[in-house]
């Protein structure tokens, strides 16, 4: 596995053991890859991918992003129906995560778009 030099996080890899074609023309067996997966090596074939300037200092300020929208230092108590709760309780086992993350997503989302 080598380190990606065209992305901004740091753990993300290339997986070189992936069959390589000779040339752009010639086909590459995506066996096991998801949809996403696929997209993203089109993408990169195609050329569509630019190299990102001053790598480790928009790495360093992203992993600053995240660690700040990621970090949660207090605490909220809301009195709800029990109805709506069940509601979200039900969209969260189909989402398959905690009800409090949908419950965090959903305000973060309201908070993003107002």
């Amino acid at each position: 596995m080598e380190r990606c030099g065209f992305c901004f996080f740091a753990n993300m890899k290339v997986n070189t053991e992936l069959p390589v074609p000779n040339s752009h023309n010639q086909s590459r067996e995506m066996i096991n890859m998801e949809k996403n997966e696929k997209e993203l090596l089109k993408s990169y074939e195609k050329g569509e991918w630019q190299r990102v300037r001053d790598f480790n200092g928009k790495k360093k300020k992203y992993m600053e992003y995240a660690g700040n929208t990621l970090k949660k230092d207090k605490r909220l108590n809301i009195r709800i129906s029990s109805k709506y709760l069940e509601g979200i309780q039900r969209a969260a086992i189909r989402e398959g995560i905690p009800y409090q993350t949908l419950v965090s997503s959903i305000i973060h989302k309201f908070v993003l778009n107002h």
